[in-house]
C-alpha cells in the first residue's frame, strides 16, 4: 500500500492517515474518546477542559438558536480533526504564515470528516457554527483562564452563563451518542451534501 505520509494508531486500535484521510478511517469512537481528553488552549487553561466538552457547548448553543439538525451535527464535529491526530493549536500559532500546510492537512481532514457524516465540505465554517466557537472562546477565556497582561482581540461576547468543565467519562458518552444519533438523523435528508 503505498499512501501519503505515515499513520498513527487511534484508540480503536486503527490506522488514520493525515495525509490520505479515508471515510472508512474515521471511527467515531475514536472521535469521542480522543476529543474528551484533548485540553484547549495548548493546556493552558486553569484545570483540564477538553476540545469534545467544548464542541458539545457549541453544539448547544446552536440547538438554542433552532439550527437544524445538519447545523448542530456540524457543531459538534467542528473540531474533528483534533481527535484525529491534528493538535488543538492556539489560534495565534495557528494561523501564522509558516503553519499554511498544517492547515492545508487540518482542511483536508475536516473534508472527510464532513463527507464521512454527510455534510458539505465546508461545513465547520457555516457562519452560526463559526459564531458558536466565537462566543464559547469568550465564554471559556473568562471563565477558565488566569487574567492576562493583555486582552484578548475576540470577536464575539461571551456568553452569560459560567462553564464548569465536565468529566472525561461524559463527555466522550454524550459526544458519542449525540454524533451517532446527528449522523443517523442527518443520513436521512435528501442531498445536504450538495446544499451551498
Amino acid at each position: 500500500m503505498d499512501r501519503p505520509g505515515d499513520w498513527l494508531q487511534t484508540f480503536s486500535g486503527g490506522e488514520f492517515w493525515p495525509l490520505d484521510p479515508k471515510l472508512e478511517e474515521i471511527v467515531d469512537e475514536d472521535l469521542a474518546h480522543a476529543l474528551s481528553l484533548e485540553c484547549r488552549f495548548g493546556g493552558h487553561c486553569i484545570q483540564h477542559y477538553s476540545v469534545g466538552d467544548h464542541s458539545l457547548r457549541v453544539m448547544d448553543l446552536l440547538v438554542s438558536w433552532g439550527e437544524p439538525l445538519f447545523v448542530q451535527l456540524a457543531g459538534l464535529v467542528h473540531d474533528a480533526p483534533e481527535g484525529l491526530g491534528l493538535k488543538d493549536l492556539p489560534r495565534p500559532l495557528k494561523h501564522v504564515p509558516e503553519l499554511q500546510g498544517y492547515r492545508d492537512i487540518e482542511t483536508m481532514v475536516h473534508r472527510a470528516v464532513n463527507a464521512k457524516y454527510g455534510l458539505p465540505s465546508w461545513a465547520h465554517s457555516w457562519p452560526a457554527v463559526k459564531n458558536a466557537d466565537n462566543m464559547l472562546l469568550a465564554t471559556e477565556r473568562r471563565d477558565l483562564m488566569h487574567k492576562g497582561r493583555r486582552d484578548w482581540a475576540l470577536r464575539a461576547p461571551p456568553l452569560p452563563e459560567v462553564i464548569v468543565p465536565r468529566a472525561m467519562t461524559w463527555v466522550e458518552a454524550e459526544f458519542l451518542r449525540r454524533l451517532k444519533r446527528l449522523h443517523a438523523a442527518v443520513g436521512t435528508l435528501p442531498g445536504l451534501s450538495d446544499v451551498e
